[in-house]
């Protein structure tokens, strides 16, 4: 479950990077563009750090959240479902997650290609604190595990890297953009978890693997890294298209 908190708290942090990247590129619309939004052109031969410098402006904003471009607050984070899986042997169900600490993301590396419709970035997380509601059945590092009930996490020094293709589409007589795939790996330098409630609340049994988890904590987050990165690159591409779908090819992404 470490892996599926984190996971999500990583995906919102992703998703307002991705979305407000989009956004900032942006030009004109059909109303004019709030204060805070940094405009950067399609030409701009400093577009990359234009559009890191969009993000880092509209992140206070990220805390309340901006319906006008479908971004949700991130802080904190709510997620209502997120599943995990460990080869055949382990499913994991994280619901009602709550994810602290998404607001203080970083984007490290910022590439933007206009020719291609590629965008990579990478996004650094010093800190995040998870609390959820669990199920879980199967093995974990080999041992076998079963259970549900709350579950918290901390976690320090959390790195992704996202790559991004889009393309050009007709609808309607007009050219639009949208995201086609999306990639993500990440990474998770140190971490500590508790599930509540394990083995129908045998508290040795429980608090022996919770102790195994938290000793072994990097090869459990691998165990699962698979399947949350699948997870991650679904849902952030969703939120994506969301943006760049609302407006033509000419109104996102200027020439001038």
């Amino acid at each position: 479950m470490a892996g599926r908190g984190r996971g999500s708290a990583f995906a919102a942090a992703v998703a307002a990077a991705v979305a407000l990247g989009a956004v900032a590129l942006a030009g004109a619309q059909r109303q004019p563009l709030p204060s805070y939004i940094h405009v950067c052109k399609r030409n701009d031969p400093n577009i990359n750090n234009c559009v890191k410098k969009s993000v880092e402006q509209i992140r206070p904003y990220l805390v309340r959240g901006i319906p006008e471009f479908h971004v949700p607050s991130i802080e904190p984070l709510e997620l209502k479902e997120i599943i995990a899986t460990g080869g055949p042997t382990l499913r994991i169900t994280a619901t009602n997650v709550r994810a602290y600490g998404c607001s203080d993301f970083t984007i490290n590396r910022m590439s933007v290609d206009m020719r291609r419709d590629k965008f990579d970035f990478g996004i650094d997380l010093p800190h995040l604190y998870i609390v959820a509601r669990y199920q879980v059945h199967g093995r974990i590092l080999l041992i076998p595990i079963h259970g549900s009930g709350p579950m918290r996490g901390n976690f320090t020094n959390c790195k992704g890297d996202v790559s991004l293709q889009g393309k050009r589409i007709i609808r309607q007589g007009k050219e639009y953009m949208t995201f086609t795939n999306m990639d993500v790996r990440f990474h998770v330098g140190k971490g500590s978890i508790h599930l509540d409630n394990l083995f129908g609340g045998e508290k040795p049994l429980g608090e022996a693997v919770n102790n195994a988890i938290n000793a072994n904590f990097g090869a459990f987050v691998n165990e699962l890294k698979p399947s949350i990165e699948r997870a991650l690159s679904k849902a952030m591409l969703e939120i994506s298209n969301r943006v760049v779908h609302s407006y033509p090819q000419d109104v996102i992404f200027p020439e001038h």
